[in-house]
């Protein structure tokens, strides 16, 4: 199981305990790109939040190296 993988399912198992409200909502995402990925996805399929209410920086990708 990869690091990035069970950060991400833990952080969506802790977004499903919590009452998300696309209503005046912004999220912010950040970190490697394969997290941010996974936070976008469950905010705009599972929670069908619009795509501009998802703001994500993904600061790295593993196998890249400089301006690659």
């Amino acid at each position: 199981i990869k690091a990035v993988d069970y950060q991400s399912r833990t952080i969506i198992q802790e977004l499903n305990g919590l009452q998300l409200s696309a209503t005046n909502a912004i999220a912010y995402i950040a970190g490697e790109a394969a997290f941010c990925k996974d936070l976008h996805d469950y905010f705009h399929k599972t929670l069908c939040w619009d795509a501009r209410q998802i703001k994500a920086k993904p600061f790295w990708h593993p196998n890249k190296k400089g301006l690659e």
